[in-house]
């Protein structure tokens, strides 16, 4: 019986030995696997790595990470390491900044973060759940000669990855930031308990489909000598979805309980969004495309002017063809309620577009876009408010006599339906020229 206890706690130290070197290896291949997914995604963060060295109870990473701007496609890139330790079920990896640029702005991080410094940190387990975590500290920062500064509450974002990357779970926290330009002071941006909330699953291809919510609970932004534009409760939550094996549904509505500016406070106000029955594969070609046409403008491709023009007029090509896909599979998008409220009543209306599925000899034929095109189009708004914007009143006079808008029960009202490239506006009918 000895014997036997001896080789089951033989067998268990063993294994308690060699566990950290097995989840080391486990989690270099993670960590390559979730550099390349960041990477083939976008174009403007691309993770750079420039070795991984593994040791039999942890490793240290050497990387780059590359942030494009997508407007001017300049390029900046910051240098990191990370300091891996290696368990019986997982490791963890605390970020830093390279040692040789940590030392470089040492000072300046120093004035921004004096008490503690911001925190990273990625902890993945064997069974292929990884957390990333990052805490920022207080700040409080003034840089008098450049007229600036910044207020941070402590604040924290954690992203849950599972079901090797396609499953992720998104939580952010920032009770209140400050931003201040100018003195005296031009600019004045604050904000109030930032909440967002995001559950994903990958569907297929780069179609991610679940729900999330994103709160402020006050936003308030000011200009020298003008009084302040402040939000009160913004809420915007949305939610993606499958019906079946070859479309997706998406839905989003976004509110604010309360808006004042120029001293004037009106609400709620609440606007939604919908698109139904969008084909997948259409979709898929669509955001590959335009990722390409960014990656392409942001530099990431090529050098010759001449060939690089080929390229952009090629990926356009693609952008419309995969449009043109949407279309003739089916599909419907607009917003189905807006409703903004003002002392003189609700200003209301909705916005829907649909394209019925074509049959396959139809979509061989199918050269004009909007022949099939269907959509319709309701806005009422209240006369007193109008009346009260005279720049408003006056762009409405001309359209009061050419019937396109009319007045009913004491609001203007404009009643629009497009069918068969015809577009009747409370009655009165204008074709439309066609879309190739």
């Amino acid at each position: 019986m000895n014997k036997v206890w001896t080789v089951v706690g033989g067998t268990v130290l063993t294994a308690a030995v060699l566990a950290p070197w097995g989840v080391g290896v486990l989690t270099e291949q993670q960590w390559q696997g979730v550099t390349q997914r960041i990477n083939d995604a976008q174009a403007f963060i691309q993770f750079e790595p420039v070795r991984y060295e593994r040791r039999f109870y942890g490793a240290t990473i050497h990387g780059v990470v590359r942030m494009v701007d997508p407007v001017s496609g300049s390029a900046e890139s910051l240098p990191y390491e990370g300091s891996v330790s290696h368990g019986l079920t997982g490791s963890r990896i605390d970020f830093a900044l390279a040692e040789e640029f940590a030392t470089v702005a040492a000072s300046e991080l120093a004035r921004v973060f004096p008490d503690a410094q911001p925190s990273l940190t990625l902890a993945a387990k064997v069974w292929g759940t990884a957390t990333l975590e990052a805490r920022v500290p207080a700040i409080d920062y003034t840089d008098a000669a450049a007229a600036e500064a910044f207020q941070l509450a402590p604040s924290f974002a954690r992203l849950v990855v599972s079901n090797g990357g396609e499953t992720a779970e998104l939580s952010v926290r920032g009770p209140a930031l400050t931003l201040s330009v100018g003195v005296p002071t031009a600019l004045h941006l604050a904000l109030e308990d930032v909440r967002v909330d995001q559950t994903m699953s990958l569907e297929r291809g780069r179609l991610w489909t679940g729900e999330g919510e994103m709160g402020v609970a006050r936003a308030e932004f000011r200009e020298s000598g003008s009084e302040p534009l402040v939000v009160e409760n913004f809420q915007l939550s949305s939610q993606t979805w499958t019906d079946t094996a070859d479309s997706f549904n998406t839905a989003t509505v976004a509110s604010v309980s309360r808006l004042t500016a120029k001293g004037a406070s009106n609400g709620p106000h609440r606007v939604e969004f919908a698109a139904n029955e969008i084909n997948i594969d259409a979709w898929n070609e669509l955001v590959t495309a335009v990722t390409d046409l960014q990656a392409l403008s942001a530099g990431g491709g090529e050098t010759n002017p001449q060939l690089a023009f080929q390229q952009q007029m090629m990926l356009l090509a693609q952008v419309g063809e995969s449009a043109k896909k949407l279309a003739v599979n089916g599909v419907s998008a607009g917003f189905p309620a807006i409703s903004l409220a003002s002392p003189e009543g609700a200003v209301q209306g909705r916005l829907l577009l649909s394209h019925p599925k074509l049959g396959a000899a139809e979509q061989n034929q199918m050269h004009l876009l909007t022949r099939k095109l269907e959509g319709v189009m309701n806005l009422s708004l209240p006369v007193a408010l109008a009346e009260r914007y005279p720049h408003v009143q006056e762009q409405l006079l001309p359209l009061l006599d050419q019937g396109v808008v009319i007045e009913d029960n004491g609001a203007y009202r404009v009643d629009a339906r497009l069918e068969n490239l015809t577009l009747d506006v409370n009655g009165r009918k204008f074709p439309l020229p066609p879309l190739i």
